[in-house]
């Protein structure tokens, strides 16, 4: 018998050729004066959220644009426009974890890894249904399984639908794991007819 999955959710995973030039940027950039870091429940976040618009992100701002413009039109979506809104540059210090959660008001989200020692916590995503009868597993697989489990890489990015759920294990390594996180939004008219809505 041949299986085949009715209704996947995407993963969009590509690598930063820049990655080293990028990283130094950023890093230039929070070594500045007056650079603060504010508690997001078990881990750090830099209080700015529009990280996306300082002139360190320049490089970077462009490869999540291109990518989120690949990833979109892969699924096989028509399109006028998406942007970015909010962007944050995320810590996690040894030990740090971070809770389970989505990101409401967003269509598309990313994470974008800086810094990533070995055993530094990985993105977990969570099935976002609930099975009828959940018998005991013989073996796993996509149909079976909880969760997808992520390890993260310097210069990896990841997009996902905004409202799938996700979370990060806690960071088992003697460094600090850095990222950056993002949010998009729509363009334009979508849609056709009664159910179409302008986006602005």
């Amino acid at each position: 018998m041949r299986l085949e999955a009715m209704f996947p959710l995407p993963l969009g995973v590509a690598t930063n050729p820049s990655a080293a030039e990028d990283l130094a940027s950023v890093l230039g950039f929070l070594g500045g004066e007056g650079r603060r870091f504010v508690t997001n429940e078990s881990n750090l976040t830099y209080d700015e959220f529009r990280l996306h618009l300082q002139p360190c992100m320049t490089g970077l701002r462009r490869f999540f644009e291109e990518s989120i413009t690949t990833f979109v039109g892969g699924l096989g979506y028509k399109i006028p426009a998406i942007e970015i809104t909010q962007c944050w540059l995320n810590v996690n210090r040894p030990g740090d974890r971070h809770h389970r959660h989505h990101h409401p008001n967003s269509f598309v989200s990313g994470v974008y890894y800086l810094e990533a020692p070995p055993e530094c916590g990985s993105i977990i995503f969570h099935r976002p249904w609930v099975l009828e009868v959940e018998p005991d597993r013989a073996s796993p697989s996509p149909f079976t399984s909880d969760v997808v489990e992520q390890a993260p890489q310097p210069g990896l990015l990841l997009l996902f639908p905004s409202r799938i759920e996700h979370s990060v294990t806690a960071n088992r390594s003697n460094l600090a794991r850095m990222s950056v996180s993002f949010n998009t939004r729509l363009r334009g008219r979508i849609g056709t007819h009664l159910h179409e809505i302008d986006f602005g």
